[in-house]
């Protein structure tokens, strides 16, 4: 049992604290990125049950950069020890998302599937003995001062593709 104890603690030593990026620690550890590195994670995310679990959130942020990643439970969890990881930390250009993505913290893929790629989807005309299906590749591009989205929505005769651009102060959140 020790020996398996032991293991679970070596293994989470090469991993980064979530707790210690919260407070402004280990960002020394942080990766670099671009903003549409950035903004593709942050478009991934959905709902999650966990906080901090399995969708790229912002975690810290300095006067010159904005720290994300993406969390994981420990293994120490499994012997009872509450601990989320991040296998890697990111950092990104706080100037550049404050001049070319102004709704950073705000807008990301919950944000996106719930009420853009779902209003496209209802709103979609069908001809007739036609019915929705469902709707799949939801994506969205970064582009000046808006957001280019584009669904593939299946009905039950065809596929059909939407798309829609969206400027940033139209976005309500």
């Amino acid at each position: 049992m020790k020996w398996i104890i032991s293991f679970l603690f070596i293994f989470n030593c090469c991993s980064i604290n979530l707790k210690s990026v919260l407070q402004g620690k280990e960002l020394d550890k942080a990766i670099e990125t671009d903003l549409k590195i950035f903004f593709e994670r942050r478009i991934t995310n959905t709902i999650k049950k966990a906080l901090y679990v399995g969708n790229w959130e912002i975690l810290f942020e300095d006067e010159e950069f904005v720290y994300y990643g993406k969390g994981s439970f420990s293994l120490l969890s499994f012997i009872g020890i509450e601990r989320i990881n991040l296998e890697e930390l990111f950092k990104v250009s706080k100037k550049e998302l404050i001049e070319k993505f102004p709704i950073y913290k705000k807008f990301d893929g919950r944000v996106l599937k719930s009420q853009y790629c779902s209003e496209i989807y209802s709103n979609t005309k069908l001809n007739k003995n036609e019915t929705l299906k469902f709707y799949q590749n939801c994506k969205a591009n970064l582009l000046d001062k808006e957001i280019f989205i584009e669904v593939e929505i299946h009905t039950s005769k065809r596929i059909i593709s939407k798309n829609k651009k969206v400027k940033f102060e139209e976005i309500e959140i």
